[in-house]
């Protein structure tokens, strides 16, 4: 995988329905903020191949389900406003 210096990702009003591969595939490592609000997504998850991520926007988008790893450990801010949970995985 080719990694990368990026710091802040912003993918915000894509009509994104899923992550992309290449934002979930360990050459984002050192990727400290993703903003995806705005979007169509309806899961996160794989946010363990993302160790330094520690600013989540996902607001405005169609989130049932969150899938976060207990390795996940530099999440400090994760914004879900206006989206449909119904299930958050316990940690």
């Amino acid at each position: 995988a080719v990694q990368t210096a990026l710091r802040r990702l912003v993918l915000a009003r894509n009509a994104l329905d899923r992550l992309p591969d290449w934002a979930r595939g360990g050459g984002l490592a050192g990727l400290a903020e993703l903003d995806v609000s705005r979007n169509r997504l309806t899961v996160l998850d794989r946010l363990e191949t993302l160790p330094a991520l520690g600013v989540l926007g996902a607001a405005h988008n169609q989130v049932s389900t969150l899938l976060i790893r207990r390795d996940v450990t530099a999440l400090h801010t994760l914004d879900l406003a206006h989206n449909r949970l119904t299930h958050v995985q316990p940690l």
